[in-house]
C-alpha cells in the first residue's frame, strides 16, 4: 500500500513529523549526555505548543520545523567537531619532527615562553630539551618521530624513580601540542622540576650502565 506524505501538515501532524526527526540515529551521540537533554528539552518545547500550533499556517508549521532540524543539525556538528580532535589527540604527538637545535637551545626557547606565560609552549618545549638532552648523553636512543609516550617510557627505563613523573609531563606535552591545550604556570613547573631531577640523575644512569 502506497502512502503520501501530506504537503501541508496540521499542526498535531507537524509535531509529530519534528517527534520523530528527533528520534532519528543521526541526531544519537554517545556519551553526549548533554545533547540528550537539549534533544529532550526542544521535544518538549515543540509538544508544549499545543493548541497554540493551531495558530500557524501550513507555510509557518513547516518553517518552524526545518530552523528546528536545521538548528539540531548544528548542535551535533559542534559536538562531533570536540569529539574527533579528543580522538585525535589520544595518539601521543612526535616529540621532534625535523628539529635539529639543541637541548640548550629548546631550553631557552621554553624559558623565554614561561617569561611570556606561554605555558603550552613552555612546557612542549621543556619536555623536548628533557629528551633531546637524554639523547645525546646516551641514557636513552630517541629516534626522528618518536612519541612523547614512546619517549617517556624509555626515560622511565632508564630513570625508574622519575618515570612517573616524566609521563606526567609526556601528558601535558600531548595536552599542549594536540589537545585542547590550556596548561598552567603549575605544569610548566611540574615540567621544569623534571628536567632539573633528570638533569643529574641522567649521569647516575650512564654510569650504571657502563660499569655493567
Amino acid at each position: 500500500m502506497h502512502l503520501t506524505i501530506p504537503v501541508e501538515p496540521d499542526a498535531d501532524e507537524a509535531r509529530r513529523w519534528a517527534t520523530e526527526e528527533l528520534a532519528k540515529s543521526e541526531y544519537q551521540t554517545e556519551p553526549s549526555t548533554w545533547l540528550d537533554s537539549i534533544s529532550r528539552w526542544i521535544q518538549d518545547f515543540i509538544n508544549g505548543f499545543g493548541d497554540f500550533g493551531v495558530g500557524f499556517s501550513p507555510g509557518g508549521t513547516i518553517a518552524v520545523i526545518v530552523v528546528i532540524a536545521a538548528l539540531i543539525g548544528l548542535v551535533v556538528w559542534l559536538v562531533m567537531g570536540p569529539m574527533r580532535r579528543s580522538r585525535a589527540a589520544a595518539a601521543s604527538a612526535p616529540v621532534w619532527e625535523d628539529d635539529a637545535r639543541s637541548a640548550e637551545e629548546m631550553e631557552a626557547a621554553a624559558r623565554g615562553a614561561a617569561d611570556r606565560g606561554d605555558w603550552d609552549l613552555a612546557v612542549t618545549e621543556i619536555f623536548r630539551a628533557t629528551v633531546r638532552k637524554l639523547d645525546d648523553r646516551g641514557v636513552v636512543d630517541v629516534a626522528d618521530g618518536m612519541t612523547a609516550d614512546e619517549a617517556a617510557r624509555a626515560i622511565g627505563a632508564a630513570v625508574p624513580h622519575e618515570a612517573l613523573a616524566v609521563n606526567q609531563v609526556a601528558t601535558d606535552f600531548d595536552v599542549a601540542r594536540y589537545g585542547s591545550g590550556g596548561l598552567t604556570s603549575r605544569a610548566w613547573e611540574r615540567a621544569l622540576s623534571t628536567y632539573a631531577t633528570l638533569g643529574s640523575a641522567r649521569r647516575a644512569a650512564a654510569v650504571s650502565e657502563a660499569s655493567a
